[in-house]
């Protein structure tokens, strides 16, 4: 699916489902990835690889989202993100999200 310029692609891994994304993450795209990630529930990875960009309101996206999806029972973790987009969970104290954390 692509909305805004931002790419999603759902998956099934290992019982898990996994949404890759790929672009900018920003208040033009945060509504698109909060209604993606609003149809999935259990463990969701979030692969963060092909993400260039992401400010607060994709960072409150996903900490709703997590805070959604572990209240039924799951957990949603991020992996892959590159540097500068870790640096931004680092700096926001939000990298308990990550899975290498």
């Amino acid at each position: 699916m692509v909305e805004h310029g931002l790419t999603f692609t759902v998956t099934e891994e290992a019982g898990r489902t996994v949404v890759s994304i790929a672009g900018e993450i920003d208040l033009a795209t945060s509504s698109s990835l909060g209604e993606c990630l609003e149809a999935h529930a259990g463990i969701v990875v979030i692969d963060l690889a092909k993400v260039t960009f992401i400010d607060s309101s994709g960072l409150g996206v996903l900490v709703r989202e997590r805070k959604r999806v572990r209240s039924r029972s799951g957990d949603l973790r991020l992996r892959a993100p590159q540097d500068h987009v870790r640096r931004v969970f680092e700096v926001t104290g939000l990298s308990e999200l990550l899975e290498d954390s």
